[in-house]
């Protein structure tokens, strides 16, 4: 019911890799591979800290204020030629107050060929379970990620340009859907 993180300068790259390592395990086929070749440099500062109330939701407050600093993102994979991704941006913002979690529109990930943006609200009701999500994340390519991995953005429901995924529904029965951006 409560989580507190406070950072500067955690490195972050061991832990992204072995998460990435490990996922790809179970991942489908068509990204396992991809997945045990990417390189996460960065590291984390800011804070986070939330308390739930899970017995009368309203009340939860918190806030998050993470980023990433010095972070890119390579992928070691002789057959494609794609730049490494250095992030310019990298923000994760929100506010819980009165039982509504909102994300500040300034969070995003941008390096020069990726752009993700994140936008949205969830209402916390009793019981939990109930609680409404309404987010989107928008997630962009350009350059040589678009050259190499557009048609994924087309497979999850959006474009070779990137996707808007949306969540909403609530948390017991989360809906999931994407459209072109």
């Amino acid at each position: 019911s409560y989580i507190r993180i406070e950072s500067n300068d955690f490195e972050l790259g061991p832990i992204v890799t072995l998460m990435l390592r490990e996922k790809s395990k179970t991942a489908n086929d068509m990204v396992k591979d991809l997945m045990t070749q990417i390189t996460f440099l960065g590291t984390l500062s800011g804070k986070a800290e939330i308390k739930l109330a899970t017995s009368e939701p309203i009340q939860s407050t918190g806030t998050v204020d993470l980023q990433l600093k010095k972070a890119s993102l390579d992928l070691n994979n002789p057959n494609l030629v794609v730049a490494r991704q250095n992030f310019e941006k990298a923000l994760i913002k929100g506010n819980l107050q009165g039982g509504k979690l909102t994300i500040d529109p300034n969070s995003a990930l941008n390096s020069q060929e990726l752009k993700v943006a994140f936008k949205g609200n969830s209402v916390l009701r009793n019981p939990f379970e109930t609680s409404l999500l309404d987010f989107v994340i928008a997630i962009k390519l350009e350059g040589t990620l678009k050259e190499n991995f557009g048609f994924i953005m087309s497979v999850i429901g959006g474009n070779d340009g990137g996707v808007n995924y949306t969540i909403n529904g609530n948390i017991a029965r989360p809906n999931f859907q994407g459209s072109a951006n």
